[in-house]
């Protein structure tokens, strides 16, 4: 008689267990697999960007001395400044996208219950990524003529398709960064960095 009640029992904690798990979104398949390459992904962007505004600082200060002390200023300083501008720009898109730190307008989406508000979340993200391949084609489609008739910048005569590249990379990045976001919503990455 008390074996059927024991191999009850032993039946359903593990769907009390499994259902308690299922409801913590730490638990899901590869979430910190997903959490730690886009921390990775996020500490280069970083890297990038204060390497390149490193750069910006040191050819800036150089130049100006070039100019007012030697008269004889570098004509490509103003480009690669832009071009590295460029770069620290879309570096920065990649962190804040991946850290939720970027401008958000959600006035109405706090209004709505959690569940609506997780199904509009998904259906906005979706149209982000898409927007982005619409972006992401064009820039492809100009890279390729700038690299096919190897156009050269003015000043620094450097091949034009690198900056142009730096969109379509930085935005292909963050496309991935936000689906990677509904796999790992911010709430579970603090969960997850305050364990680290």
């Amino acid at each position: 008689m008390n074996t059927p009640q024991v191999a009850s029992n032993a039946t359903q904690l593990p769907v009390a267990t499994g259902a308690s798990k299922m409801t913590d979104t730490s638990e899901r398949p590869g979430i910190r697999a997903v959490e730690s390459a886009g921390n990775a992904i996020s500490k280069g962007a970083n890297i990038i960007a204060a390497a390149s505004l490193l750069v910006i600082t040191v050819v800036n200060v150089v130049n100006v001395v070039a100019r007012y002390i030697f008269t004889n200023p570098f004509a490509w300083a103003e480009e690669l400044m832009i071009y590295l501008m460029i770069l620290i720009v879309f570096a920065g898109c990649v962190t804040a996208t991946w850290h939720q730190i970027h401008i958000r307008i959600d006035i109405l989406t706090e209004l709505l219950k959690p569940r609506v508000k997780a199904t509009v979340n998904v259906v906005v993200t979706l149209l982000g990524v898409s927007a982005l391949g619409l972006i992401i084609n064009a820039s492809l489609v100009t890279i390729e003529r700038l690299y096919r008739y190897e156009q050269l910048s003015l000043a620094l005569e450097a091949p034009l398709w690198i900056p142009q590249s730096f969109v379509s990379i930085g935005l292909a990045i963050v496309a991935v960064m936000m689906l990677a976001r509904l796999w790992v919503p911010r709430k579970a990455s603090h969960s997850l960095e305050s364990e680290q």
